[in-house]
């Protein structure tokens, strides 16, 4: 009986330590990806202060600015209502992004708004072979709603915070993939 004990214990000791590097891991994929995104707006800037003039570009910079905030204001919003988020505990709440993602209909919000953006971006662009990158960016949304939803449903805070920050990050690699040709067709 005792041999049993300490194999409960050795079990939920390895789960314990692996749920840990489960969660540093998703720590450092979302550090990787806002800094990748805040360098690749870095990028952006330089180039969009070129085109400050064009209308066309100005709307989509707009356009693009506003969902990445939006996005942010969603994981602003997870984070608040898993109230822990800076402890493992915080990080594994699985209900906190049920809440926001499902009860509060932000999963199907995000869903529309990248959509719109995705659309937005292609007709921005024109050039089928940038179209190509574009949709391949945005692959996931092709996807029906059931398999959608799975991105966030039942999943710990970090993990629906990583993916968010991953539709963050494909906003502004997209801006990156239409920003030469609005330079080239400015000249």
């Amino acid at each position: 009986m005792r041999n049993y004990f300490f194999i409960v214990l050795l079990v939920f000791t390895g789960c314990k330590s692996h749920q840990e590097k489960v969660m540093a891991d998703f720590k450092k994929v979302d550090s990787s990806l806002n800094n990748a995104s805040q360098n690749i707006e870095t990028a952006n800037r330089h180039v969009a202060e070129v085109l400050k003039n064009d209308s066309g570009w100005v709307a989509f910079n707009n356009e693009s600015a506003a969902l990445t905030d939006y996005i942010e204001t969603v994981k602003e919003r997870i984070k608040k209502v898993s109230g822990k988020i800076d402890t493992e505990q915080g990080l594994l709440d699985v209900e906190a992004g049920n809440r926001v993602m499902f009860e509060q209909k932000k999963s199907d919000t995000v869903f529309a708004l990248l959509k719109k953006f995705q659309s937005l971006a292609c007709l921005k662009s024109g050039v089928d072979s940038t179209i190509k990158k574009v949709n391949n960016q945005f692959r996931y949304l092709s996807q029906p709603k059931k398999e959608w939803e799975a991105f966030f449903k039942n999943v710990p805070a970090a993990a629906v915070l990583t993916m968010l920050s991953k539709f963050q990050n494909d906003i502004q690699i997209t801006r990156n993939i239409i920003l030469p040709e609005a330079l080239i067709k400015s000249n």
